[in-house]
């Protein structure tokens, strides 16, 4: 599920979602899009493919889905506000009104 919060737009420009998921998730290339086993679930069938160039990830074994914001609320089981901070803080802003 996507953020509708306008700060989200931002951190999916800032955040590559490949990048973000490769720190939890093995790819391999498939095309334009990688290729991985989901940690939500026991999957052997790489079943998680993640678009960077749309931001997006999606499980097609659990239906999992989302974009940095989501990613980050089901990796570290936090709220969305949790998750915009985490993300806030790697993106490199400083303050509030960045």
């Amino acid at each position: 599920m996507l953020s509708t919060r306008p700060i989200a737009n931002t951190l999916r420009a800032r955040i590559s979602i490949a990048a973000l998921v490769a720190e939890t998730v093995d790819f391999v290339r498939t095309g334009d899009e990688l290729r991985g086993e989901c940690t939500a679930h026991q999957d052997r069938e790489r079943g998680l493919f993640v678009q960077d160039a749309k931001g997006l990830y999606q499980c097609f074994s659990c239906g999992r889905q989302g974009d940095v914001v989501q990613w980050t609320r089901d990796t570290v089981r936090c709220s969305e506000e949790a998750a915009i901070a985490i993300l806030r803080q790697r993106a490199g802003f400083d303050s509030p009104d960045d």
